[in-house]
Parts: structure tokens; sequence; C-alpha cells
């Protein structure tokens, strides 16, 4: 027996998939929260640039990821946060 895709179902799991990308979108975010801290670090600087060059990755990976999970509804939205209209003066 086969089943029937119900709009309710197609949301229903969409919905999840779009939740997982809105979290590799926040965890993207994070992932460059420490890079301005990283220089003064005293660790060694090849470690700085290992560390660096892994949260730049990352931070790129988990962007471009949770994108494409979140689906068009996302990027619709994002681009509206990047691309604000100036407001007109009276």
């Amino acid at each position: 027996m086969e089943q029937s895709k119900t709009p309710l179902a197609e949301i229903e799991r969409t919905s999840g998939f779009a939740r997982l990308g809105w979290a590799l979108l926040v965890a993207s975010v994070l992932c460059w929260v420490p890079l301005p801290i990283l220089p003064f670090v005293p660790i060694e600087t090849e470690s700085q640039i290992t560390y660096a060059g892994v949260l730049v990755v990352s931070a790129e990976v988990a962007f471009w990821s949770g994108a494409a999970l979140a689906g068009p509804e996302a990027a619709r939205r994002m681009r509206s946060w990047w691309r604000r209209n100036p407001k007109p003066q009276d």
C-alpha cells in the first residue's frame, strides 16, 4: 500500500530540515566570534593559524549547509536583512 503525501506531512518533514538549517546558520556565526580574540591567545603562531583556518572553513561549511537545508524561504529572509532599503526622508 502506497502512502499518500499530505501537505501537513511535507511541512513537518521540511520544518525539521529548516530547523537544522537555522541551527547550522547560528553555529556558523558562532564560529566567527573567536577569530578576533585568537591573536591575543598565548599559543604558538602556527597553532593560531591552524585554529583560524579550521574556524573559517567550519563557519563557511556550516553557513552554506545551513542555507541549503533551511530552504529558499530562509534565503529570502536573509537577503532582506542584508538589502534593507533606505527609509524615505520626509
